[in-house]
């Protein structure tokens, strides 16, 4: 498994593990999620993640969000 492969697992798994502690704690996912993400920038040796900003204007197209 590439390095790429197991960072998105890892995220995927994050996200599945914050997503359970908003149910447990009764609070909205979408904070915990933000918190979560704030202290993953906090996390030493982490690779740098660089978005095509082409990317991301498709995935937002595709939502069809504003």
């Amino acid at each position: 498994m590439g390095q790429a492969e197991l960072l998105i697992a890892g995220l995927l798994v994050a996200v599945a593990g914050l997503s359970a502690l908003a149910r447990h704690l009764s609070v909205p996912y979408r904070i915990v999620l933000v918190v979560g993400g704030a202290l993953l920038g906090f996390v030493p040796r982490l690779p740098e993640v660089k978005l095509d900003p082409e990317l991301v204007v498709v995935v937002r197209s595709i939502r069809g969000c504003c």
